[in-house]
């Protein structure tokens, strides 16, 4: 008889340890789950910002690439900015493009000689972050990310002044 009860203890502890997983379980995947999304959060709000700022760089250091000076160039500035976003699709990234000083907006930029020396663009980068686990979709829902830089525009001066 004392071999039964010895084996039938193992068996209840095999149980309790079981019940014990099925507790533990959910909340162990959850924080698993939830590391690897704030880690894609992390990564899509670096793509934004490393965007926002390329497009802004684009937008004050380099010559145009269509014809037109760089600083009002939306074109190539939404292209510098798309190129650093590697983890966001093209569909998913809103780029907007401002002169605060010079009032303009893609698709409309000011014409290049109404920005002055000390004018500033502005490029702002939107991206929608949602999560493919249920769960944390379900308590976060849809976060939208957005960075903005600004930059003070380089005018070449007139050699005629």
């Amino acid at each position: 008889m004392m071999g039964l009860g010895a084996g039938a203890g193992k068996r209840g502890e095999l149980g309790a340890s079981l019940v014990e997983f099925a507790i533990v379980a959910p909340l162990l995947f959850l924080l698993l789950f939830g590391i690897i999304e704030s880690g894609r959060l992390l990564a899509t709000y670096t793509s934004v910002y490393t965007a926002a700022r390329e497009g802004a760089r684009y937008a004050t250091v380099t010559a145009g690439s269509t014809g037109v000076p760089a600083y009002v160039d939306c074109a190539g500035i939404e292209a510098a900015a798309r190129a650093k976003a590697p983890f966001l699709s093209g569909s998913e990234v809103e780029i907007e493009v401002i002169w605060p000083d010079s009032g303009g907006a893609c698709p409309t930029p000011p014409a290049p000689e109404a920005v002055d020396r000390q004018d500033r663009v502005k490029v702002v980068v939107r991206s929608e972050f949602s999560s493919p686990v249920p769960i944390i979709s379900a308590l976060l829902g849809n976060i939208t990310v957005e960075s903005s830089q600004q930059r003070t525009v380089f005018v070449p001066e007139d050699d005629d002044e």
